[in-house]
């Protein structure tokens, strides 16, 4: 059987979403300053011109308004369904974090689009960009939490790019129109289609290998794609059919694979040293920088009062607390967190507490979670990775432990040793 590599694409790094939704006016974001005044400096000499990168503009606002996110977005999703047509005000796309940073104005972004997949209007009712394909659907932040977070080693076996197939394909289509329909897809997102087999005749099936890019498997494992008035479906390999893919794939291309999953690791935070990391849907440069965002939120909040629940410090220890060795217990007909003070030993410390239905409170350590957190971090190594990669077809997502259930009650024992004596820094003797 012959296997075909797809044509080199010169396709920059993606850019990833920095949004903060917490920091994004809801309704009514600031009217744009007027150019002359933008334009003039203190002592009214002319501004130099700012330098921007159009390519990223276009980039940025093509990946907000893409399935990808969308998925999870819920401000911008809710603002295209409740609108007139699906039309984004274009108020709201330049009022994100990453388009501040990039500096970019209303004229940037009309003049980076030209030519986009998406439609962009600019006249007496305003300005405002849309999609021209249905919106996908919602996945709960509960839902996304179990794939997007550490110790996940079915995400962690296609770091290195996803390989995927594509079957029940029509007879007169090609392996490499099926790569280039794929490719089309992709492209946006910030991938690329690296590799296709020939069209295999005994199921009419094509083994690919996607780049890497954010949101990859989510992404792919699903997508419909029309073959010649076809509708087929990519699905991510696991297991033993992930094996065989792999086997389809040249060796350079396989070695190629391996180094972007070691410097995605990197990029994702594995260990102490740092690198971006995500808990709650809030990114954070290192485990120590949580951790001190930890610190801070016990620092910053008055005693025995209830965090507000919309807020970004309470959605972050509640996702902290699942980390804990008895979580089901501490959070057991829990109605809310509060920080309040702790009497161990005849000192006094402070930490959080779980507020429960009936007027009472437990204390829990977020060093305990913290450590389990990290734990996780450093499941997402190459040997766990290839563990995915052996993980039967049925395996649920996060089971790390899926073919050896001894491994996995030894480390809920360990996990309760290690959770005994336990102290929060800026509390001792946190459960």
């Amino acid at each position: 059987m012959a296997a075909n590599e797809g044509p080199e694409v010169n396709v920059e790094a993606n850019v990833t979403d920095e949004k903060d939704e917490g920091k994004r006016a809801a309704d009514a974001p600031a009217e744009d300053e007027p150019a002359d005044k933008k334009a003039k400096l203190d002592d009214g000499t002319a501004a130099p011109k700012v330098s921007v990168n159009m390519g990223e503009v276009r980039r940025q606002v093509e990946y907000y308004l893409s399935d990808q996110n969308l998925r999870q977005d819920k401000f911008f999703h809710e603002k295209i369904s409740s609108a007139n047509d699906g039309w984004l005000d274009m108020k709201l796309i330049l009022e994100c974090p990453r388009m501040k940073l990039l500096k970019a104005t209303k004229e940037n972004v009309l003049e980076a689009l030209k030519g986009s997949h998406l439609e962009i209007k600019d006249n007496e009712t305003g300005c405002a960009v849309r999609r021209l394909t249905p919106l996908p659907t919602l996945v709960p932040r509960s839902e996304r939490k179990q794939k997007n977070e550490p110790g996940n080693v079915r995400y962690s076996a296609h770091l290195g790019g996803v390989v995927l197939s594509i079957k029940d394909i029509p007879e007169e289509v090609s392996w490499n129109a099926v790569r280039d329909r794929l490719g089309d897809r992709v492209k946006p997102q910030g991938g690329k289609v690296e590799f296709a087999t020939q069209v295999k005749t005994e199921n009419s099936e094509s083994v690919l290998l996607c780049s890497p890019f954010d949101g990859d498997v989510d992404f792919l494992d699903g997508l419909k794609i029309d073959l010649a008035g076809r509708e087929c479906e990519a699905k991510v390999l696991y297991g033993d059919a992930l094996k065989k893919g792999i086997k389809d794939i040249p060796p350079h291309l396989i070695k190629k694979r391996e180094k972007a999953a070691m410097k995605r690791r990197q990029a994702q935070g594995q260990g102490k040293g740092g690198g971006q990391i995500s808990l709650a849907g809030q990114s954070f440069g290192s485990v120590n920088k949580l951790r001190n965002r930890l610190k801070g939120v016990i620092a910053s909040h008055p005693d025995n009062k209830p965090m507000n629940k919309d807020s970004s410090d309470y959605k972050l220890v509640v996702a902290l607390l699942d980390y804990h060795p008895r979580a089901d217990e501490k959070k057991k007909e829990m109605t809310g967190i509060k920080v309040d003070v702790k009497d161990f030993d005849g000192q006094k410390s402070r930490c959080f507490h779980v507020i429960r239905t009936d007027g009472t409170s437990e204390d829990f350590s977020y060093t305990k979670c913290m450590s389990e957190y990290e734990r996780r971090l450093k499941e997402d190594t190459p040997a766990a990775a290839a563990a995915a990669a052996a993980l039967p077809a049925d395996a649920k997502p996060g089971d790390t432990n899926a073919n050896n259930p001894a491994a996995a009650n030894a480390d809920a024992e360990e996990e309760g040793e290690n959770g005994k004596n336990g102290q929060d820094d800026n509390g001792r003797g946190a459960d």
